[in-house]
């Protein structure tokens, strides 16, 4: 048998691959993978086992092995060690394409969507079931035959560019489908999606699973591995630590298998914010266009209070990564008015917003927020040299004084529970995770008055969340203004005092969480553009 086919006899053990089966149910089995990348085992011995029509959840911290694993399954990586079985065979594809032959397909968090062509042209091209003729015409009609046969709802014709986040996921899911998958990976897919799309999602899931097809969900979100998986498996160190049915556990037992420890409860502070807290700024008519000279932020006002964490949801591409760049002096402003601590600083530089005691954690942590190629320690103080009191600690004169900048980094680094404490390498040496953490301290320490958080926990395992949670709720008790940017709902809101909804630019809903907080079906439709049905929203002015 050559590599990547399948065949009945394992040729490297010798023994029948029927044996590998314990269960005519048994759709994919992996028996000991092994995957080094140089000194670091990334993958030690792990073991898998997804049945015919399961949902089957794969949970990890990051670094746990959950990407590599999945790599490994489609393809993508050859094991070092270990053996894998499809419908008791022995399964060995040498890349993506040979996986897809045999029926193991995956859906990646980007889709890999082409935007300009159609949802028709995006399901066959590439792939050698294209109708022989493509016409348009026939692309279309044959694509609209794979959508019904699987009960979507979808409009062959349309470009993706002109789908929302939830249609495009379906697009790539039937294109999975159609190319033959009975095993689906999901990597991730409810990250960007509203809590609508979320649940439509799920009915998607039920109903393939009923049908055969076999489902590998991968995700942080451990309420929606309780709502959605029939069986868990957790990933720790690249070692598989538990796998177990749903109905045998609780969050509480999820988090505390991928941590190895308990989860320790967030410190809420429950008081309200104190009576008489100081508008710390205040923003008036804002218009902002983004980089295509579009008008993404569109007469948005708002106020932001000391002691107070201010939450925005929205779904992506909403006018919040422009609206946060305006606040953090980064994007200039087509009109409106930013002031903060009653002083006007619209027109000022973005120094002048660090100077006054803003912190901005930007959505693009690697471009905007860090120089890669520079060490620890210079990326530390970038922005400190722009406040008065981190300058004359770090600088004598015009003179930087190395062993004050060398302690300074220390000290995020152990703020930030970065795994290192060698300021002089390149931060970009760093895991992605750490230099989130790094930045995140970095940015806490310049906020005075204000922080601007976007997306903080995004890709951050659990460990990792509840840290920077409590971070956030520590600031706000200091008496620092926060606001929050965020897709995800449970983590805007968990830490939010007032809510704020986003849509095409503009501020369509306001809520006071802590009073009257909204259901997760009240902030999806805003989110989504329609109103409440029998609900009042108040709108911010």
């Amino acid at each position: 048998m050559s590599t990547g086919e399948i065949g009945e006899v394992n040729k490297e053990s010798g023994r029948p691959v029927g044996a590998a089966r314990n269960s005519a149910d048994l759709k994919l089995r992996v028996r000991g993978v092994v995957k080094s990348f140089g000194s670091l085992r990334a993958l030690r011995g792990v073991d898998l086992d997804c049945e015919v029509g399961q949902i089957h959840a794969v949970l990890g911290e990051n670094g746990a092995g959950k990407s590599t694993l999945m790599s490994v399954v489609t393809g993508l990586l050859a094991p070092d060690e270990g053996e894998m079985f499809l419908d008791g065979h022995e399964y060995r594809p040498q890349n993506s394409q040979v996986a897809m032959r045999h029926g193991v397909g995956m859906v990646h968090q980007d889709f890999q969507l082409i935007e300009r062509l159609s949802v028709g042209e995006n399901l066959f091209l590439g792939w050698d079931g294209a109708p022989r003729i493509a016409t348009v015409q026939r692309v279309h009609e044959a694509a609209a035959a794979a959508i019904a046969r699987f009960g979507f709802s979808l409009d062959p014709a349309t470009k993706v560019q002109d789908l929302s986040v939830g249609e495009q996921q379906r697009v790539a899911v039937v294109r999975a489908l159609v190319r033959g998958a009975k095993v689906l990976i999901l990597d991730e897919p409810t990250a960007a999606l509203t809590p609508q799309e979320v649940g439509e999602l799920f009915v998607v899931m039920r109903s393939l699973a009923s049908q055969g097809t076999t489902i590998i969900f991968i995700t942080h979100k451990l309420r929606e591995v309780m709502d959605i998986a029939d069986h868990v498996t957790v990933l720790r160190l690249g070692e598989r630590v538990a796998s177990f049915p749903i109905g045998e556990c609780d969050e509480a037992r999820l988090a505390r298998e991928m941590l190895g420890r308990d989860v320790v409860p967030l410190e809420r502070d429950s008081a309200e914010v104190p009576e008489g807290s100081q508008v710390v700024m205040r923003v008036e008519s804002l218009h902002a266009r983004d980089e295509r000279g579009l008008l993404a932020v569109k007469d948005v006002s708002l106020q932001l209070v000391s002691h107070e964490i201010v939450g925005v949801a929205a779904i992506a591409g909403n006018g919040q990564r422009e609206l946060s760049e305006a606040l953090a002096g980064v994007r200039q402003v087509e009109s409106g008015r930013i002031e903060i601590d009653g002083s006007d600083i619209t027109s000022r530089s973005a120094n002048a917003f660090t100077a006054s005691g803003i912190g901005y954690i930007p959505e693009d942590r690697l471009g905007a927020g860090m120089m890669l190629r520079e060490s620890i320690a210079r990326n530390a103080i970038m922005k400190a040299l722009s406040v008065r009191s981190e300058r004359a600690r770090l600088t004598r004169g015009f003179l930087l004084r190395p062993r004050e900048i060398e302690n300074y980094a220390n000290e995020l680094l152990a703020e930030g529970q970065v795994s290192t404490r060698d300021a002089g390498v390149p931060v970009g040496h760093l895991s992605g995770g750490n230099i989130q953490r790094l930045l995140i301290a970095r940015e806490v320490r310049i906020a005075s008055r204000l922080l601007i958080a976007v997306h903080p926990t995004l890709g951050l395992d659990v460990g990792a969340t509840e840290r920077t949670w409590q971070t956030l709720l520590d600031a706000r008790g200091r008496g620092i203004a926060i606001l929050l940017i965020s897709e995800d709902l449970d983590e805007v809101l968990t830490l939010s005092d007032r809510i704020l909804v986003m849509h095409h630019g503009e501020i369509v809903g306001e809520f006071q969480n802590r009073t009257t907080p909204p259901t997760r079906e009240q902030l999806g439709l805003l989110m989504g553009g329609a109103t409440p049905r029998g609900d009042s929203v108040g709108v911010s002015a």
